[in-house]
């Protein structure tokens, strides 16, 4: 959630996501969503179910905004590397 600091900028969460070509969780922060390292990403939620073939996809760099997931309106970037590897970039 968006948050007033005291000289009224914005702060915004956010929390980033390594998977592997696979689909598992290498490296999370755990900031916004729950998702634990060595778990597939599609487990962490339905969304993903459908958003890890973006890895397959010959764009390195999608951002999908106003996506709801846990109750949240989260903005999401999926950034990919040649091997179908990537970052998950969510920001609430």
């Amino acid at each position: 959630m968006k948050n007033y600091k005291s000289n009224n900028e914005f702060n915004v969460e956010t929390q980033f996501i390594s998977i592997d070509k696979n689909g598992s969780i290498i490296k999370s922060d755990l900031k916004i969503i729950p998702a634990q390292e060595g778990t597939l990403l599609q487990d962490t939620h339905p969304f993903f179910e459908s958003a890890i073939s973006l890895f397959k996809s010959k764009s390195e760099h999608i951002q999908l905004d106003c996506v709801n997931m846990f109750d949240l309106v989260l903005d999401i970037e999926v950034i990919t590397h040649a091997d179908n590897s990537g970052v998950i970039i969510l920001k609430d």
